[in-house]
């Protein structure tokens, strides 16, 4: 029996741990293990769905019954808006965020979530009044920080979100995908800026902390599970995309093929907004593209 009372322990702590280096899939299979023995454990629910949503795949961490069972839980909450937002239903992911901010004013988490679905739609102006009290009291985190440098790039005050980065990226508990972000985001900063050795040094940071190596029977699997569960089927099931296409520009290529490049020229014109930098830290599904800035 005290086997037993303490696997839950153990089993979070592994979930917890594959989290914050990055190993989602992994991660998701634990929780699901902890919540077959603890099956209401609120944070074993977060724990699964933060790994869903690592693994792309938001249909499995929206669970609206749980939502239900605890309508006063913020952090499900947020994990139902994004779920929502990765699934392309950006108008009920924006509902949802603002229905979780009213609730929960002083939660960063959905201030900062709220201010990125408005500075992916264009309107960066919308996201940095959002974003303000966070700013002005100087409240900041990696998702905070993270936001606000795109806000700044947006807006063309580079130099506002330097010093916020840079004393984020000075935390020991850095999550190793939060602290490669953190340097692309201050390499971006520093080169804008003409800082172009800092920035090239933040850049070498990113790609050393990611050390990403090469698993070739990990990479079939990969592709094998990604066959089985695009279905047809899979496929007509899904929501249709409410996004305005007319405004929306797709930018389409094969890997290294140049098409980052392309989306960072098309992203300096002023009525452009580059999607891909706040797709990777929102594990957004626009993927690559530039859309028109609101006006």
């Amino acid at each position: 029996m005290a086997r037993r009372s303490e696997e839950p322990q153990a089993l979070r702590a592994q979930t917890e741990r594959l989290l914050h280096d990055a190993h989602s899939a992994e991660a998701a299979a634990c929780a699901k293990r902890l919540l077959a023995i603890a099956p209401d454990n609120e944070h074993a629910l977060i724990l699964l769905t933060n790994a869903e949503i690592s693994s792309q795949r938001p249909a499995h961490a929206r669970n609206e019954k749980a939502l239900k069972k605890r309508p006063d839980s913020a952090r499900l909450a947020r994990t139902l808006a994004s779920a929502l937002r990765l699934e392309g239903r950006p108008d009920e992911a924006l509902s949802a965020f603002e229905r979780t901010m009213q609730l929960y004013p002083n939660d960063d988490v959905t201030r900062c979530a709220l201010a990125e679905i408005h500075l992916v739609s264009g309107d960066a102006d919308a996201a940095s009044t959002i974003l303000a009290p966070i700013v002005q009291n100087d409240r900041w985190d990696m998702n905070s920080a993270i936001i606000y440098a795109q806000i700044c790039k947006a807006l063309r005050r580079e130099s506002d979100a330097v010093t916020p980065v840079e004393r984020v990226l000075q935390q020991p508990d850095l999550r190793v995908a939060a602290r490669a972000e953190l340097c692309f985001r201050l390499g971006e900063l520093r080169d804008r800026l003409h800082l172009y050795d800092s920035a090239f040094a933040a850049f070498d940071q990113a790609n050393r902390t990611l050390r990403v190596f090469h698993d070739p029977d990990a990479t079939k699997r990969a592709i094998d599970d990604t066959i089985a569960h695009w279905t047809r089927d899979a496929l007509d099931a899904m929501p249709t995309n409410s996004t305005d296409a007319s405004r929306v520009v797709l930018i389409v290529g094969m890997p290294r093929s140049g098409t980052s490049v392309v989306e960072q020229i098309l992203s300096s014109h002023p009525d452009l907004f580059g999607a891909d930098g706040a797709a990777r830290s929102a594990g957004s599904p626009l993927g690559s593209g530039a859309h028109p800035r609101g006006r």
